[in-house]
Order: structure tokens, then sequence, then C-alpha cells
């Protein structure tokens, strides 16, 4: 009709079990999808198709770690293998953020959750990046109603350069980055005949490795311990390391959250190649595994 006008993409809100998930930058997937099933006749050279198994797409969102409490017991609880089942709303405005649309997510599990890449160079805000799947999503209308929610003043308290590792003996005072880490969650379906839409349920954690940039200053000190490891043996478990990924305040003293590791061991050292009149900082880089993961957050916006 003439008075149903279309709206831009960039008003919603996500509610994770009823609350507002906050810092939220992005939300993209959730569609319809399915398996199509392939008919290769004799008789004609016409492939006939027709549609086997149905689903729904993964969601993924992007939120800040000033993030809601419900989102952050969400995640947290993904990082201790303690699934958990949640129900989750994405709301969508027009240009005055009066809700015209709402797609429900129902029964959702987390599939993954990404660290954002923590670096000294890098000036921008701290956003992880999580995925979902949905045992069911329904599309309803609108009530109406304004979907701003009120904003809190965590998320200005943490930029990806603000952080300190700590990892076993190494030094860590010139760590130059942290590369991202996405921790995956399986999600399988148990497909019933009677029923169109499958369940879902909780199977595999995967843990991460650790990616860690060190300036070259700290080489032979590093050199040295990666060496024990490597060359003399000792890479039993008693020989892993406990670590940490500090999220600091501006003040680059306050801890405003933090990623603990666990059996961590070496995988990889190297320095970075050489490069005639190259300008660029000379570095070295460690892979590591990890074993255990989990992840506190001290300032969250409820």
């Amino acid at each position: 009709m003439a008075d149903q006008r279309s709206f831009t993409g960039g008003n919603f809100r996500l509610d994770v079990g009823g609350v507002d998930c906050g810092y939220l930058r992005k939300v993209s997937g959730g569609g319809m999808k399915a398996d199509v099933a392939e008919h290769k006749l004799g008789p004609d050279n016409v492939i006939k198709k027709n549609v086997a198994n149905i689903g729904w797409e993964e969601v993924k969102f992007e939120v800040g770690i000033g993030m809601g409490k419900s989102t952050f017991d969400w995640i947290q609880a993904a990082f201790r293998k303690k699934f958990m089942t949640q129900q989750a709303t994405l709301v969508a405005g027009d240009f005055n953020h009066k809700a015209v649309q709402e797609m429900q997510y129902i029964d959702c599990l987390i599939s993954s959750v990404s660290t954002p890449k923590f670096d000294g160079s890098d000036k921008n805000p701290a956003y992880f990046t999580v995925g979902f799947k949905p045992e069911r999503v329904r599309h309803v209308p609108g009530d109406g109603k304004d979907i701003r929610a009120k904003i809190g003043p965590a998320q200005k308290a943490h930029l990806c350069s603000n952080f300190r590792l700590e990892l076993g003996d190494l030094p860590c005072t010139r760590v130059a980055s942290v590369d991202a880490m996405e921790l995956k969650c399986s999600v399988v379906k148990d497909d019933v005949g009677i029923t169109r839409e499958s369940t879902i349920h909780p199977a595999a954690v995967s843990v991460p490795d650790l990616k860690v940039t060190w300036s070259y200053a700290d080489f032979t000190a590093i050199e040295k311990e990666a060496r024990k490891w490597f060359v003399d043996g000792q890479h039993l478990e008693g020989n892993e390391m406990t670590g940490r990924i500090v999220l600091l305040d501006p003040n680059m003293k306050d801890e405003v959250g933090e990623i603990t590791l666990k059996g961590v061991g070496w995988k990889e050292f190297k320095s970075d190649d050489r490069e005639g009149a190259s300008e660029k900082i000379l570095r070295c880089t460690g892979t590591f595994y990890v074993e255990e993961m989990d992840i506190s957050i001290k300032r969250y916006d409820a």
C-alpha cells in the first residue's frame, strides 16, 4: 500500500534472554535453507529436484565488551562447556526507531565465539563475534515500541590496544599483538522423521591456538625457552604453561576483564623475514596450542 514504506538496516536491537545485549555492531544470518535432492533419470536428460531437509542459517553478531549480563553469561557458559539454551529476538526499527518487525530465534545454542585481535597499534574498540544456531526462527510484526535501549559506559573502557599478556615465564612486556581466537562449539541436529524442524544439541568444543607477536628485542630470552621445549624435550604436561590476556582500562592499570588460558604448549617459534631497506619493525612470533579457555568481564552493561 502507499503508506507502507521500507526502512534501512541500521536501526535494530538484539535481545538475549529478554535483555538488550548492549553494544551491538552487526547481526547477520538466520535465513531459511534447504538441502536439495537430485534425481538423475535415464529416460530424460532433465535432472529432477526436490527439497529434502530444511533448516536455519547460523546467526552471527558482533558485540562489545560493554555487553549485557545475559549475553555475557551465555558466552561464558560456552567457554566453560556448560551449554545454555537461550531465546533471542532481533527487533528491526524504522527511521524513528519504532519496532516494525521481529525475528524470533527460538532455543538457540552458541556455535562459536571469536575474540578481537589485540594489537598495540590498533585504536579501534574491541568487539567479540558470537555465532549461534537457532532451532527455529519465526518472523512476526513489531509492536511499534521504541527499540532504543540504555547504552552503558563499559564499552568505552576498552580498545583493542589496551591489553596485557601473561604467559608462563616468558617475557611479555613487549608483546605487539595477540591474534584473534575462535572457540568453536559443534551443534548437531537430531533429525526425526515426523518433524520438519529438527532439534539441535551441543557436541564437542574446539579450543583455538594462541598466536603471539613480540618485539625482536626479546628474541634471545624467548628462543631460550622455546629451545627447552622443542630441542631439550621438556614438553610434557608438567611443562605446559598457564596464561592470561588481560583487558585493561585506558589508564592501562585497572583490569576490565580477562581471558584465561590453561594447558598451553609451543607449536611454532620463528622470526620475521628480512628485506633490504625495509622500514618494518622486526618481530618474532610464537604459536601455542591451548587446552582450556575461560572468560571473565568485570565491567558489563546490564
